[in-house]
């Protein structure tokens, strides 16, 4: 019996390590995307860059304010609001680096977490590409432990925003 007690014990404690070692080992996720648009680089930038072109592509978008800087300028701040399945979340942006027409730079933080979004944005033929670096750091310990698990709903839901993106530049008019 004490040897049953022994192996159901060990196998708690081992799960709930390899539940919790990686996020205690991992300070950040950081992840890529590539998006292929059928329009020209100009127009992609400025409606990427435009937040009155958020609500028809990003799901759950409600509003958003700018607090700080010259709209669309480095060190320029928005304050989002997001329904996340009935939950509103509130995302601090902060455009940290942009470079005309190449590159986009942006931190958003939120409640328990930070997210880095780098973007860059290149003409080939009569396509735009966009290639987007990730990085997501979690503001508590418990966040931290949760990342490396839920790193692949967060690349999801980037993908399939900028899917819509995609979907909504390449149905307005040329």
């Amino acid at each position: 019996m004490k040897r049953i007690r022994k192996y159901i014990f060990g196998g708690i404690v081992g799960g709930l390590l390899i539940f919790i070692l990686p996020g205690l080992l991992t300070k950040e996720v950081t992840f890529t995307t590539d998006t292929s648009i059928k329009k020209p680089l100009s127009s992609v930038y400025i409606t990427m860059g435009d937040p009155a072109r958020l609500s028809g592509w990003m799901s759950g978008f409600e509003k958003i304010e700018h607090v700080q800087g010259m709209p669309f300028c480095e060190g320029s701040k928005y304050l989002m609001t997001i329904d996340h399945h009935g939950k509103k979340i509130r995302v601090l942006e902060e455009i940290v680096k942009i470079t005309w027409k190449k590159r986009l730079k942006m931190k958003m933080s939120l409640d328990h977490a930070e997210m880095l979004a780098d973007l860059f944005f290149f003409q080939i033929d009569d396509e735009t590409i966009i290639k987007g670096t990730y990085t997501v750091q979690g503001k508590s310990l418990w966040m931290r432990i949760l990342l490396p698990w839920i790193k692949p709903g967060i690349r999801r839901s980037i993908e399939e925003q900028l899917d819509d993106f995609r979907e909504m530049m390449e149905k307005k008019a040329a």
